[in-house]
C-alpha cells in the first residue's frame, strides 16, 4: 500500500497514463485528487514522476511510478539521473526523463517493463534544463538546453531512432 506522502508528492509533479490519454501534470493532480477526494479509487493508469532519495550527502535520481489499479509505489532506477520532468513518446512505451539544471544527463525508460533503456549524455558545455516534447511522429525530441560558457538557452533537437 502506497503512503500518503508518496502519493501526494507524485501526484503533485507528475504526468500519467489515465484511461489511455496523457494528462498533465496540473490537470492530472486536480483530477486524480477530485476523484480520490471524493472516494473514488482510479482503476487504471500509472503516474511517473522524477524523484530522488539521498545518500551520503548527495541526491540519488530515479522515476517514480504509482500503479492505479493496486496503488503500488515503485522506482524505476535511472542510474542515478536526476530529472525534473517527464514527457511519454508517441508509442506510449517509453518516456524520457529530462535532466534537471544543471543536470548533463537525461534517462529514457521503458514504461511497460519499468527499465532504464539508455542515458542520454548533452553536448559539451552544455546542461538540460529540465523539459522537452517529443515531435508527433515520435522520430525527434525537443529538449530544453543551456550554454554553460554563455548562459544561452537552446533547444535541442535529437533524433530519437
Amino acid at each position: 500500500m502506497i503512503h500518503r506522502r508518496q502519493f501526494l508528492t507524485t501526484a503533485s509533479q507528475t504526468s500519467f497514463w489515465l484511461g489511455g490519454s496523457l494528462i498533465t501534470a496540473s490537470s492530472a493532480t486536480a483530477s486524480l485528487l477530485a476523484q480520490v477526494a471524493k472516494g473514488a479509487t482510479p482503476r487504471k493508469g500509472r503516474l511517473f514522476s522524477p524523484q530522488f532519495q539521498m545518500y551520503l550527502g548527495k541526491r540519488i535520481g530515479s522515476m517514480g511510478m504509482i500503479d492505479l489499479a493496486t496503488m503500488k509505489y515503485s522506482f524505476i532506477d535511472t542510474a542515478g539521473v536526476l530529472g525534473h520532468s517527464v514527457s511519454f513518446h508517441p508509442n506510449k512505451k517509453i518516456a524520457y526523463m529530462f535532466g534537471q539544471r544543471p543536470g548533463t544527463q537525461s534517462a529514457v525508460v521503458d514504461i511497460e517493463q519499468a527499465k532504464l533503456l539508455k542515458v542520454i549524455d548533452a553536448d559539451q558545455n552544455r546542461h538540460f534544463y529540465g523539459h522537452g516534447s517529443f515531435h508527433p511522429d515520435g522520430k525527434l525530441v525537443y529538449c530544453s538546453e543551456n550554454a554553460m560558457d554563455t548562459g544561452e538557452g537552446l533547444i535541442t533537437i535529437r533524433n530519437t531512432e
